[in-house]
């Protein structure tokens, strides 16, 4: 975000922050060496997982279906790195540098705190509380999404259960929320 400020000129009036579960990857991927929590499991097929790779074609088909064989593991790395004391307090670092810079330059922020649509419990858990306690902490706004979209059905939730992403009613429900934050 610097960097930009600086490249462009431009400086922000506000800053709207969105968090997600696997924002820690990076951080945990540095502690643990690796470039990525993200692995292929043992049992896939190498040439295979080759040709999803390469090809735009067969990677749509394949990534067209869900793989809890990926999913699971991945999620097991996440939920992992932010029960490690070590790894939260190095990520909450990166954190307090936007923290750091919207005070600074008397900057409205505000941070939207995505859970994995799924599992709303669980991403509070794992990550939702203590984002939260942290930002609140340094006095700035935020805004949990499970807690807006808790009563919107699982299946209106996402776009399809292919993919998980947040649905056209999500956003809008986490858009007028923002709208409402933004002074």
């Amino acid at each position: 975000m610097k960097r930009f400020i600086y490249k462009t000129r431009i400086k922000p009036h506000k800053i709207v922050l969105q968090y997600f579960g696997n924002d820690i990857e990076f951080v945990a991927a540095e502690y643990y060496g690796k470039p990525s929590l993200f692995e292929i499991p043992k049992n896939i097929n190498k040439y295979f997982m080759f040709v999803i790779s390469v090809s735009y074609f067969f990677n749509y088909l394949y990534w067209s279906f869900p793989h809890k064989e990926f999913l699971i593991p991945y999620l097991i790395s996440i939920c992992n790195a932010y029960k490690n004391k070590d790894i939260f307090e190095r990520h909450k670092k990166q954190l307090k540098l936007f923290v750091d810079y919207a005070k600074e330059n008397s900057i409205q922020f505000i941070v939207v705190i995505f859970p994995f649509l799924g599992d709303l419990e669980m991403s509070d858990v794992v990550y939702g509380n203590n984002v939260a306690n942290y930002f609140k902490a340094n006095n700035v706004s935020i805004i949990n999404v499970s807690q807006l979209v808790k009563n919107v059905p699982l299946e209106e939730r996402m776009v399809s259960k292919r993919d998980i992403h947040a649905s056209i009613k999500v956003n809008k429900i986490v858009a007028e929320e923002i709208l409402k934050k933004l002074k």
